[in-house]
Protein backbone atom coordinates (compact mmCIF):
# COMPACT_ATOMS: atom_id res chain seq x y z
CA UNK A 1 0.00 0.00 0.00
CA UNK A 2 2.90 2.33 0.76
CA UNK A 3 4.23 1.88 -2.77
CA UNK A 4 0.89 2.96 -4.28
CA UNK A 5 0.71 5.96 -1.96
CA UNK A 6 4.15 7.04 -3.22
CA UNK A 7 3.00 6.73 -6.84
CA UNK A 8 -0.07 8.86 -6.17
CA UNK A 9 2.04 11.56 -4.50
CA UNK A 10 4.59 11.57 -7.33
CA UNK A 11 1.83 11.97 -9.94
CA UNK A 12 1.40 15.54 -8.66
CA UNK A 13 -1.31 17.23 -10.80
CA UNK A 14 -1.58 14.56 -13.51
CA UNK A 15 -5.02 13.06 -14.24
CA UNK A 16 -5.63 9.75 -12.43
CA UNK A 17 -7.14 6.59 -13.93
CA UNK A 18 -8.06 4.31 -11.04
CA UNK A 19 -9.11 0.65 -11.00
CA UNK A 20 -10.07 -1.15 -7.78
CA UNK A 21 -10.62 -4.89 -8.02
CA UNK A 22 -11.00 -7.65 -5.46
CA UNK A 23 -10.15 -10.38 -7.95
CA UNK A 24 -6.34 -10.44 -7.54
CA UNK A 25 -6.55 -10.24 -3.74
CA UNK A 26 -7.12 -13.38 -1.67
CA UNK A 27 -8.36 -11.46 1.36
CA UNK A 28 -9.97 -8.10 0.72
CA UNK A 29 -11.11 -6.75 4.08
CA UNK A 30 -13.06 -3.65 5.07
CA UNK A 31 -9.80 -2.30 6.46
CA UNK A 32 -8.16 -2.69 3.02
CA UNK A 33 -10.96 -0.79 1.31
CA UNK A 34 -10.85 1.99 3.91
CA UNK A 35 -7.08 2.30 3.48
CA UNK A 36 -7.37 2.56 -0.30
CA UNK A 37 -10.01 5.27 -0.09
CA UNK A 38 -7.99 7.23 2.47
CA UNK A 39 -5.08 7.11 0.02
CA UNK A 40 -6.89 8.15 -3.16
CA UNK A 41 -9.84 10.07 -1.70
CA UNK A 42 -8.00 13.39 -1.26
CA UNK A 43 -7.21 13.41 -5.00
CA UNK A 44 -10.75 13.15 -6.47
CA UNK A 45 -10.23 16.49 -8.21
CA UNK A 46 -7.78 14.69 -10.53
CA UNK A 47 -9.75 11.52 -11.23
CA UNK A 48 -10.28 11.03 -14.97
CA UNK A 49 -11.71 7.51 -14.85
CA UNK A 50 -12.72 5.24 -11.98
CA UNK A 51 -13.48 1.51 -12.12
CA UNK A 52 -14.65 -0.89 -9.42
CA UNK A 53 -14.31 -4.35 -10.97
CA UNK A 54 -15.68 -7.65 -9.65
CA UNK A 55 -16.13 -6.36 -6.13
CA UNK A 56 -18.60 -7.40 -3.45
CA UNK A 57 -21.59 -5.19 -2.79
CA UNK A 58 -20.11 -4.39 0.63
CA UNK A 59 -16.91 -3.11 -0.97
CA UNK A 60 -18.88 -1.05 -3.49
CA UNK A 61 -20.96 0.52 -0.71
CA UNK A 62 -17.88 1.47 1.33
CA UNK A 63 -16.25 3.12 -1.67
CA UNK A 64 -19.37 5.04 -2.64
CA UNK A 65 -19.92 6.14 0.96
CA UNK A 66 -16.44 7.68 0.91
CA UNK A 67 -17.34 9.52 -2.31
CA UNK A 68 -20.61 10.88 -0.96
CA UNK A 69 -20.83 14.63 -1.56
CA UNK A 70 -17.37 14.63 -3.23
CA UNK A 71 -16.58 16.71 -6.31
CA UNK A 72 -15.05 14.87 -9.27
CA UNK A 73 -14.78 17.67 -11.85
CA UNK A 74 -12.66 15.72 -14.41
CA UNK A 75 -14.30 12.28 -14.18
CA UNK A 76 -15.61 11.21 -17.58
CA UNK A 77 -15.81 7.41 -17.16
CA UNK A 78 -17.28 5.39 -14.25
CA UNK A 79 -17.60 1.62 -14.16
CA UNK A 80 -19.05 -0.42 -11.25
CA UNK A 81 -19.14 -4.22 -11.54
CA UNK A 82 -20.45 -6.47 -8.78
CA UNK A 83 -18.62 -9.80 -8.65
CA UNK A 84 -21.52 -11.91 -9.98
CA UNK A 85 -21.47 -9.92 -13.23
CA UNK A 86 -25.20 -9.28 -13.24
CA UNK A 87 -26.33 -12.87 -12.72
CA UNK A 88 -28.77 -13.79 -9.97
CA UNK A 89 -29.60 -16.99 -8.16
CA UNK A 90 -32.92 -18.73 -9.01
CA UNK A 91 -34.22 -17.79 -5.55
CA UNK A 92 -33.57 -14.10 -6.21
CA UNK A 93 -35.45 -14.27 -9.49
CA UNK A 94 -38.55 -16.02 -8.19
CA UNK A 95 -40.18 -12.63 -7.71
CA UNK A 96 -39.32 -9.55 -9.77
CA UNK A 97 -38.69 -7.37 -6.73
CA UNK A 98 -38.02 -3.70 -7.25
CA UNK A 99 -35.94 -1.19 -5.32
CA UNK A 100 -37.96 1.44 -3.46
CA UNK A 101 -37.40 4.15 -6.05
CA UNK A 102 -38.96 1.90 -8.73
CA UNK A 103 -42.20 1.54 -6.80
CA UNK A 104 -43.86 4.43 -8.59
CA UNK A 105 -42.96 2.87 -11.95
CA UNK A 106 -44.64 -0.46 -11.26
CA UNK A 107 -48.08 -1.51 -12.32
CA UNK A 108 -48.79 -3.57 -9.22
CA UNK A 109 -52.32 -4.20 -10.41
CA UNK A 110 -50.96 -6.41 -13.20
CA UNK A 111 -49.43 -8.87 -10.72
CA UNK A 112 -51.24 -12.01 -9.70
CA UNK A 113 -52.41 -11.94 -6.05
CA UNK A 114 -50.38 -15.07 -5.33
CA UNK A 115 -47.19 -13.18 -6.21
CA UNK A 116 -47.37 -11.29 -2.92
CA UNK A 117 -47.03 -14.57 -1.01
CA UNK A 118 -43.56 -15.12 -2.46
CA UNK A 119 -40.65 -13.67 -0.41
CA UNK A 120 -39.20 -10.73 -2.28
CA UNK A 121 -35.43 -10.87 -2.84
CA UNK A 122 -33.15 -8.13 -1.64
CA UNK A 123 -32.44 -5.77 -4.50
CA UNK A 124 -29.98 -3.97 -2.26
CA UNK A 125 -30.05 -0.82 -4.39
CA UNK A 126 -27.22 1.63 -4.06
CA UNK A 127 -29.65 4.54 -4.08
CA UNK A 128 -28.62 7.89 -5.56
CA UNK A 129 -24.96 8.30 -6.48
CA UNK A 130 -24.49 11.51 -4.51
CA UNK A 131 -21.30 12.94 -5.93
CA UNK A 132 -20.72 15.74 -8.39
CA UNK A 133 -19.54 14.60 -11.85
CA UNK A 134 -20.27 17.40 -14.34
CA UNK A 135 -18.03 15.86 -17.05
CA UNK A 136 -19.21 12.24 -16.76
CA UNK A 137 -19.96 10.89 -20.24
CA UNK A 138 -19.81 7.11 -19.91
CA UNK A 139 -21.30 4.99 -17.12
CA UNK A 140 -21.32 1.19 -16.80
CA UNK A 141 -23.27 -0.57 -14.05
CA UNK A 142 -23.11 -4.36 -13.87
CA UNK A 143 -24.95 -6.25 -11.15
CA UNK A 144 -25.90 -3.10 -9.24
CA UNK A 145 -29.04 -0.98 -9.24
CA UNK A 146 -29.05 2.74 -8.57
CA UNK A 147 -31.59 5.52 -8.41
CA UNK A 148 -31.84 6.78 -11.99
CA UNK A 149 -32.83 10.22 -10.69
CA UNK A 150 -29.20 10.81 -9.71
CA UNK A 151 -27.78 14.04 -11.20
CA UNK A 152 -24.81 12.24 -12.72
CA UNK A 153 -27.05 10.88 -15.52
CA UNK A 154 -27.70 14.31 -17.01
CA UNK A 155 -24.59 14.73 -19.21
CA UNK A 156 -24.12 11.07 -20.11
CA UNK A 157 -23.46 10.05 -23.69
CA UNK A 158 -23.11 6.29 -23.10
CA UNK A 159 -24.89 4.12 -20.52
CA UNK A 160 -24.40 0.36 -20.12
CA UNK A 161 -26.65 -1.55 -17.71
CA UNK A 162 -26.35 -5.28 -17.09
CA UNK A 163 -28.40 -7.12 -14.51
CA UNK A 164 -30.63 -10.14 -14.70
CA UNK A 165 -33.37 -8.26 -12.88
CA UNK A 166 -34.00 -6.14 -15.96
CA UNK A 167 -34.98 -9.30 -17.83
CA UNK A 168 -37.72 -9.90 -15.28
CA UNK A 169 -39.37 -6.49 -15.41
CA UNK A 170 -43.04 -6.29 -16.31
CA UNK A 171 -43.48 -4.59 -19.69
CA UNK A 172 -44.98 -1.33 -18.43
CA UNK A 173 -42.30 -1.00 -15.74
CA UNK A 174 -39.51 -1.63 -18.26
CA UNK A 175 -40.96 1.05 -20.52
CA UNK A 176 -41.19 3.53 -17.64
CA UNK A 177 -37.60 2.80 -16.55
CA UNK A 178 -36.30 3.43 -20.09
CA UNK A 179 -38.36 6.61 -20.44
CA UNK A 180 -37.07 7.83 -17.08
CA UNK A 181 -33.48 7.26 -18.21
CA UNK A 182 -34.06 9.02 -21.52
CA UNK A 183 -35.59 12.04 -19.81
CA UNK A 184 -32.74 12.22 -17.28
CA UNK A 185 -30.10 11.84 -20.02
CA UNK A 186 -31.14 14.15 -22.87
CA UNK A 187 -27.71 13.93 -24.58
CA UNK A 188 -27.43 10.14 -24.46
CA UNK A 189 -26.10 8.54 -27.66
CA UNK A 190 -25.70 4.92 -26.53
CA UNK A 191 -28.03 2.95 -24.25
CA UNK A 192 -27.38 -0.73 -23.64
CA UNK A 193 -29.60 -2.97 -21.51
CA UNK A 194 -27.72 -6.26 -21.36
CA UNK A 195 -29.47 -9.29 -19.93
CA UNK A 196 -26.90 -11.95 -18.98
CA UNK A 197 -29.23 -14.71 -20.18
CA UNK A 198 -31.38 -12.88 -22.71
CA UNK A 199 -30.82 -13.60 -26.40
CA UNK A 200 -33.53 -11.64 -28.16
CA UNK A 201 -33.06 -12.18 -31.88
CA UNK A 202 -35.86 -12.52 -34.38
CA UNK A 203 -39.16 -11.87 -32.67
CA UNK A 204 -41.18 -13.80 -35.24
CA UNK A 205 -40.91 -17.02 -33.23
CA UNK A 206 -42.55 -15.36 -30.25
CA UNK A 207 -45.37 -13.13 -31.55
CA UNK A 208 -47.33 -10.91 -29.19
CA UNK A 209 -50.66 -12.22 -27.90
CA UNK A 210 -52.35 -8.92 -28.78
CA UNK A 211 -51.73 -6.16 -31.36
CA UNK A 212 -49.28 -3.51 -30.24
CA UNK A 213 -50.77 -0.49 -28.49
CA UNK A 214 -49.46 2.62 -30.19
CA UNK A 215 -49.79 5.87 -28.27
CA UNK A 216 -48.22 9.31 -28.25
CA UNK A 217 -44.49 8.46 -28.23
CA UNK A 218 -41.65 9.97 -26.24
CA UNK A 219 -38.96 11.30 -28.59
CA UNK A 220 -35.25 11.15 -27.82
CA UNK A 221 -33.35 12.93 -30.59
CA UNK A 222 -29.74 11.94 -29.85
CA UNK A 223 -29.69 8.18 -29.27
CA UNK A 224 -27.69 6.39 -31.98
CA UNK A 225 -27.14 2.88 -30.58
CA UNK A 226 -29.68 0.88 -28.57
CA UNK A 227 -29.35 -2.61 -27.09
CA UNK A 228 -32.42 -4.16 -25.49
CA UNK A 229 -31.72 -7.49 -23.78
CA UNK A 230 -35.29 -7.76 -22.52
CA UNK A 231 -38.26 -10.07 -22.86
CA UNK A 232 -40.57 -9.65 -25.87
CA UNK A 233 -43.41 -7.81 -24.01
CA UNK A 234 -40.96 -5.29 -22.54
CA UNK A 235 -39.25 -4.79 -25.90
CA UNK A 236 -42.58 -4.14 -27.61
CA UNK A 237 -43.72 -1.74 -24.89
CA UNK A 238 -40.58 0.35 -25.35
CA UNK A 239 -40.43 0.58 -29.14
CA UNK A 240 -44.18 1.21 -29.46
CA UNK A 241 -43.96 4.24 -27.15
CA UNK A 242 -40.65 5.83 -28.15
CA UNK A 243 -39.23 7.58 -31.23
CA UNK A 244 -35.49 7.55 -31.93
CA UNK A 245 -34.95 9.79 -34.99
CA UNK A 246 -31.16 9.34 -34.93
CA UNK A 247 -31.03 5.62 -34.07
CA UNK A 248 -28.72 3.64 -36.37
CA UNK A 249 -28.48 0.25 -34.66
CA UNK A 250 -30.94 -1.84 -32.65
CA UNK A 251 -29.28 -4.89 -31.12
CA UNK A 252 -29.96 -7.81 -28.81
CA UNK A 253 -27.71 -8.70 -25.86
CA UNK A 254 -25.80 -11.09 -28.11
CA UNK A 255 -24.79 -8.18 -30.35
CA UNK A 256 -26.97 -9.25 -33.29
CA UNK A 257 -29.49 -7.00 -34.99
CA UNK A 258 -33.00 -7.48 -33.64
CA UNK A 259 -35.32 -8.86 -36.31
CA UNK A 260 -38.88 -7.53 -36.26
CA UNK A 261 -41.96 -9.32 -37.53
CA UNK A 262 -45.00 -8.12 -39.46
CA UNK A 263 -46.81 -7.30 -36.21
CA UNK A 264 -44.46 -4.31 -36.02
CA UNK A 265 -45.25 -3.02 -39.52
CA UNK A 266 -48.18 -0.89 -38.34
CA UNK A 267 -45.90 0.60 -35.70
CA UNK A 268 -43.27 1.46 -38.31
CA UNK A 269 -45.91 2.97 -40.57
CA UNK A 270 -47.66 5.09 -37.91
CA UNK A 271 -44.93 6.55 -35.70
CA UNK A 272 -41.72 5.80 -37.63
CA UNK A 273 -39.78 4.96 -34.44
CA UNK A 274 -36.33 4.73 -36.06
CA UNK A 275 -36.13 6.31 -39.54
CA UNK A 276 -32.30 6.36 -39.45
CA UNK A 277 -31.88 2.62 -38.83
CA UNK A 278 -29.13 1.08 -40.99
CA UNK A 279 -29.97 -2.66 -40.82
CA UNK A 280 -33.30 -4.41 -40.44
CA UNK A 281 -34.79 -7.86 -40.87
CA UNK A 282 -38.58 -8.20 -41.20
CA UNK A 283 -40.38 -11.55 -41.01
CA UNK A 284 -43.93 -12.21 -42.15
CA UNK A 285 -46.52 -13.70 -39.81
CA UNK A 286 -48.42 -16.45 -41.67
CA UNK A 287 -51.11 -16.50 -38.97
CA UNK A 288 -51.70 -12.75 -39.26
CA UNK A 289 -51.52 -11.86 -42.98
CA UNK A 290 -53.48 -8.63 -42.41
CA UNK A 291 -50.35 -7.08 -40.88
CA UNK A 292 -48.46 -7.56 -44.15
CA UNK A 293 -50.64 -4.89 -45.75
CA UNK A 294 -48.59 -2.27 -43.87
CA UNK A 295 -45.32 -3.30 -45.56
CA UNK A 296 -45.24 -0.49 -48.18
CA UNK A 297 -46.04 2.21 -45.60
CA UNK A 298 -43.51 0.78 -43.16
CA UNK A 299 -40.69 0.72 -45.70
CA UNK A 300 -41.44 4.30 -46.72
CA UNK A 301 -40.38 5.46 -43.22
CA UNK A 302 -36.97 3.74 -43.35
CA UNK A 303 -35.02 6.40 -45.19
CA UNK A 304 -31.49 5.35 -44.22
CA UNK A 305 -31.47 1.58 -44.64
CA UNK A 306 -28.28 0.05 -45.96
CA UNK A 307 -29.31 -3.59 -45.48
CA UNK A 308 -32.82 -5.10 -45.50
CA UNK A 309 -34.01 -8.70 -45.22
CA UNK A 310 -37.62 -9.69 -45.96
CA UNK A 311 -38.47 -13.18 -44.74
CA UNK A 312 -41.48 -15.26 -45.92
CA UNK A 313 -43.52 -12.32 -47.21
CA UNK A 314 -45.99 -12.82 -50.02
CA UNK A 315 -44.15 -11.76 -53.13
CA UNK A 316 -47.15 -9.74 -54.29
CA UNK A 317 -46.76 -7.52 -51.23
CA UNK A 318 -43.00 -7.34 -51.77
CA UNK A 319 -43.50 -6.28 -55.40
CA UNK A 320 -45.72 -3.40 -54.23
CA UNK A 321 -43.35 -2.36 -51.48
CA UNK A 322 -39.97 -2.35 -53.21
CA UNK A 323 -40.66 0.62 -55.53
CA UNK A 324 -41.64 2.64 -52.45
CA UNK A 325 -38.40 1.63 -50.74
CA UNK A 326 -36.51 2.68 -53.87
CA UNK A 327 -38.07 6.11 -53.63
CA UNK A 328 -37.65 6.65 -49.86
CA UNK A 329 -34.24 4.99 -49.62
CA UNK A 330 -32.70 4.96 -53.09
CA UNK A 331 -29.37 3.30 -52.31
CA UNK A 332 -29.64 0.26 -50.00
CA UNK A 333 -26.47 -1.77 -50.47
CA UNK A 334 -27.97 -5.17 -49.61
CA UNK A 335 -31.46 -6.65 -50.03
CA UNK A 336 -32.27 -10.23 -49.01
CA UNK A 337 -35.50 -12.05 -49.90
CA UNK A 338 -36.16 -15.36 -48.17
Amino acid sequence: MEKYATWVQRSKDAPLHIVISEKPLKEFTVKDVEAIMEMIGPHTQRWKSFQIDEASLQTIRIILDHLSECKLPQLNYLRIVEWRNGRRSPEELEFPGLPPFFDSLTDWGSLEPSAFDIPQPEWEPLGPLAFDTPQLQKLELVGVVVDFNSPLFYNLQALHLKDEYFEQLEAQTAKNVVHQLLRRSPHLKQLHFHGPRSNLGSLSQNPPPLPLTIGDPLTHSYLVDLTLGLQRPAFDAIISSTRFPALRSLLSSSGNSVGLDSCHLQLLAKISPFPSLRRLSLSASPDNPQYDLYLPEALSTLTSLEELALVEFDMTQVAKALPILGHSCPQPSKLYLY
